[in-house]
């Protein structure tokens, strides 16, 4: 007979009869601590502390699903981007091939191209070196428009004295250079994201090769330093891609959309120059 006496229950024993499935649901179940509190009935919901989860429980699989898309939307954003950019120097470069009184006017202003030039490198710091002004919007759009424009004028201005021919096909080897390029950093095993020092050394041994180049100029010579060029930076253009894409040693963080879009652009453009150089004859 109930002696009015209220038992409360307990849920592990009502799961099975044995210790065994009684310890099994404790572990499924986290810790929940109450500080600086004595009774239950006081407790808020901001003073619980969850602890001991699942390492492989749901929580973490939601974590993982929400990088992943975060990793996903910040490749778009920055392809995008970079989509927006090749855009606007190849129709630059088009506008320079066919319109010869553009032409004319950029070979009687070359004082325009060293400013396009000094203009490019000093944006190109504050972008490098200035995490905060990156990242600030919409300052960071606006560095990046100067730099597209910048960078765009002194190419067209160089593709300008190569032939339409030439032009088109070094545009068609960039592409499907880049291309391949891509896919191989995104599929490859290797761990690129770890040869930076190996590609700062690089970049140094071959401006000082190109300093030689110009001093003893040659053809030959000129041609050698062009395709180590192209060669370094389709290496650039692998490192930097799986730096974008994650899951390396090293990668971006998803805030530095520009950042990443900046340095993508820089490898296209710089491999489409150093072709266009090998295939216009080495011109001096």
């Amino acid at each position: 007979m109930d002696t009015g006496v209220f038992k409360k229950s307990n849920p592990y024993a009502e799961l099975a009869d044995g210790s065994a499935s009684a310890s099994t649901a404790q572990q499924d179940i986290p810790n929940v601590t109450f500080p600086n509190s004595t009774s239950v009935d006081s407790v808020s919901s901001k003073d619980c502390i969850v602890t001991d989860l699942p390492e492989d429980g749901p929580v973490s699989q939601w974590a993982g699903f929400s990088d992943t898309v975060i990793r996903q939307v910040f490749i778009r954003k920055v392809y995008t981007i970079l989509t927006v950019q090749l855009t606007f120097t190849f129709a630059m470069i088009a506008l320079f091939l066919y319109e010869h009184h553009v032409q004319k006017f950029v070979r009687q202003n070359q004082w325009m191209y060293f400013s396009a030039y000094i203009l490019f490198f000093v944006v190109y710091l504050a972008l490098s070196c200035s995490p905060d002004l990156r990242r600030k919007h919409p300052h960071n759009f606006v560095l990046l428009g100067i730099f597209t424009v910048s960078l765009s004028y002194m190419t067209a201005c160089i593709a300008s004295y190569n032939d339409l021919e030439v032009v088109l096909m070094a545009v068609g080897i960039t592409a499907a250079c880049c291309l391949g390029v891509t896919l191989f950093a995104t599929t490859t095993k290797h761990d690129l994201t770890s040869w930076a020092g190996t590609l700062f050394i690089l970049t140094w041994v071959l401006l000082l090769f190109g300093i030689l180049a110009i001093m003893f100029w040659s053809r030959v010579m000129y041609l050698i330093y062009a395709s180590c060029g192209a060669f370094l930076f389709m290496l650039f253009l692998a490192y930097d891609t799986q730096m974008l894409i994650g899951g390396k040693k090293h990668s971006l963080s998803p805030e530095e959309h520009i950042f990443a879009a900046l340095n993508l652009y820089l490898d296209v453009i710089y491999i489409f120059l150093f072709i266009l150089t090998i295939f216009g004859g080495g011109r001096k």
